[in-house]
């Protein structure tokens, strides 16, 4: 799972914030379920997307490796221009690209 701070930046920079997604609440230190009532502060609310939600939101052509054990590497296309993420896991690395992709 992606860490606060990075999901708060994938709301930042204009990341669909879906109901019934899972979702960080930074007042609560916890993941919950959009769906959840227990926090009133949907402000501090962070979508925590899945890997497939984010492979459907960076499109193709997409490639996703991992090199060695904590580090991934997803690359949006083969030529100089394309733009990649890097991570500790597959998630933090498309999570990157998208973010790349879309300052």
């Amino acid at each position: 799972m992606i860490s606060y701070e990075l999901a708060l930046r994938l709301k930042e920079a204009g990341f669909p914030q879906g109901l019934l997604q899972t979702m960080f609440c930074q007042t609560h230190k916890r993941a919950r379920l959009a769906c959840d009532t227990s926090c009133n502060e949907p402000s501090e609310h962070c979508c925590i997307p899945t890997i497939s939600k984010l492979i459907e939101a960076i499109g193709t052509p997409l490639f996703l490796h991992c090199e060695m054990y904590d580090y991934w590497y997803a690359q949006d296309g083969k030529t100089d221009k394309a733009k990649e993420g890097r991570g500790r896991s597959a998630d933090e690395a498309l999570t990157e690209l998208w973010l790349a992709k879309n300052k």
